[in-house]
């Protein structure tokens, strides 16, 4: 769960990243992701997004402490066993974008893949990102993810020792070590 949790982590500040050039701020992004347990049930959930572009560079932050799976008691776990939030609060995403694929006028769409860098427990793997974005305003660009991007947990250091923390505190048989992350926010020019 915790493994789906952080690539969803991953594609959203890969995607939210994306649409911006100088002087834009993410509002109200969210990374939504699906992991699958004990091989047929899936678990879903989203975290809170915030992050910023300048000069054709990006920089989202993904705050695992806002897991939200719809129920309390599975979000502590996968924090505390899983993510470690204590020691690790954050995924930190950074890239380039290329400005010349920034909608021009209102109504205007624009099918992109984003490159970002994912710094989470000293690693830093690439992850590409396919996103929609679209002009929805003068000083606004609406960002989504065209489809979910599977991110391996192994990638991101939870592979090992976190995912079995999770198994043993759930009682779980297994955890797919791939989440399935998706992305949706809206860039606000300054």
């Amino acid at each position: 769960m915790k493994s789906l949790t952080l690539r969803t982590f991953a594609l959203l500040a890969l995607f939210v990243g994306g649409p911006l050039l100088a002087g834009w701020k993410l509002d109200g992004g969210q990374v939504h992701f699906q992991s699958v347990k004990n091989n047929n049930a899936a678990v879903p959930g989203t975290f809170k997004v915030t992050g910023g572009a300048e000069n054709g560079r990006f920089k989202i932050s993904v705050d695992l402490n806002s897991l939200d799976t719809g129920l309390a008691p599975r979000d502590t776990n996968i924090k505390t066993a899983l993510f470690e939030v204590a020691q690790h609060p954050t995924f930190v995403l950074e890239g380039a974008f290329p400005a010349d694929a920034l909608p021009k006028k209102v109504g205007d769409s624009a099918q992109v893949k984003f490159v970002a860098t994912l710094h989470y427990r000293g690693l830093s793997p690439e992850i590409t990102f396919p996103m929609t974005l679209v002009r929805t305003g003068k000083k606004t660009v609406s960002a989504t993810t065209q489809h979910s991007v599977a991110v391996g947990l192994a990638d991101l250091g939870l592979a090992e020792a976190p995912l079995q923390a999770m198994m043993k505190l759930c009682a779980h048989q297994s955890i797919l070590p791939i989440a399935f992350v998706s992305f949706e926010g809206e860039w606000k020019a300054d």
